[in-house]
């Protein structure tokens, strides 16, 4: 019988992201990956019907069927609704060989216990499999030790190299910034690839380590000067105290951004035209960016910029 792929389409934060899973015999995990990404925030997933519905036979009015789904299947699904102690029972009536079995009877123990999942470094270093769920995976990355969390991310380096950006990705979404940046620095697509460098950056920006993202967002930009790098690039060195060589660089990301992008590098030019005294230009962007977007935390962080510019002088003071 020929491997059937279903593809499986996910927006991390900027970057598109595909990837083939192989239902099959791996069809459960497949499955629940979809299922832990949907709800973990992505914006598409795209399955056949006939995969559909065995995710429905599965879980039936929220309930998960006694007579459809293997144990393993069924402890994922409770893990995933949170019913920790029914998660217990089906992993402990799985096939106890497996390392993923092992792995994630541990973590619904640990959850239940609220202590950190106590799995062994030879089960860790098999969970990096294709067919485990990164939700999971990146999810509990949290409470395992940092010798643990390294010997993850080796396993992963070795066996399956085409999958750390998209980790990187997905830890950079869940604000593991160390995590991001680490997998996308190690990561062999780095030096070609311009998403890599992105991710990077952006989990050394978040950490305070100024310096490794310049030379990251550098890199990016080099490689691809479009909107994102420009921004990131440009941002980057204004916090850097570099605001004259910022300007150029948000200027050229305004002028690439699309719609939805570019009240944040209006926002950022605005700040960067307070820091060298700008102060007129500073306001006429933030007006434009507000124009664009009045979500809140970009009307915060305009404000906030706004304070921060003198008051202008009035007529007899």
């Amino acid at each position: 019988m020929p491997e059937c792929h279903v593809p499986v389409k996910v927006q991390l934060n900027t970057s598109p992201y595909s990837a083939k899973l192989a239902p099959g015999r791996v069809f459960e995990a497949s499955l629940i990956l979809a299922l832990l990404c949907l709800t973990a925030g992505f914006r598409r997933i795209v399955l056949n019907m006939e995969d559909l519905e065995i995710l429905r036979s599965v879980m039936r009015d929220g309930e998960i069927s006694e007579s459809r789904g293997s144990p393993f299947m069924k402890g994922m699904l409770a893990l995933h609704q949170m019913n920790y102690g029914a998660a217990v029972g089906w992993f402990q009536g799985a096939d106890p060989c497996r390392s993923s079995v092992r792995f994630y009877l541990a973590t619904a123990q640990g959850k239940i216990s609220d202590s950190p999942i106590d799995v062994k470094c030879g089960d860790l270093r098999k969970v990096g499999e294709r067919t485990l769920c990164a939700a999971i995976l990146a999810e509990e990355l949290r409470s395992l030790s940092k010798d643990k969390q390294e010997v993850l991310r080796q396993c992963t380096q070795e066996k399956y190299p085409d999958s750390m950006v998209s980790f990187a990705g997905y830890f950079l979404g869940k604000q593991l910034f160390s995590s991001a940046a680490t997998w996308a620095r190690l990561s062999p697509q780095y030096p070609e690839s311009h998403e890599a460098k992105i991710i990077a950056g952006s989990g050394y920006f978040y950490e305070g380590k100024v310096e490794e993202a310049e030379k990251s967002f550098r890199g990016a930009y080099m490689q691809a000067p479009d909107s994102l790098s420009a921004y990131w690039y440009g941002r980057t060195l204004d916090v850097s105290g570099k605001s004259a060589l910022a300007i150029p660089l948000l200027e050229e990301a305004v002028r690439k951004a699309p719609n939805g992008f570019a009240s944040w590098c209006l926002r950022e030019l605005g700040i960067a035209y307070g820091h060298v005294g700008r102060y007129a230009d500073a306001i006429s962007v933030f007006d434009r960016a507000l124009l664009l977007d009045k979500s809140r935390p970009n009307t915060d962080r305009i404000a906030a910029a706004r304070a921060a510019l003198p008051l202008p002088s009035q007529p007899g003071r």
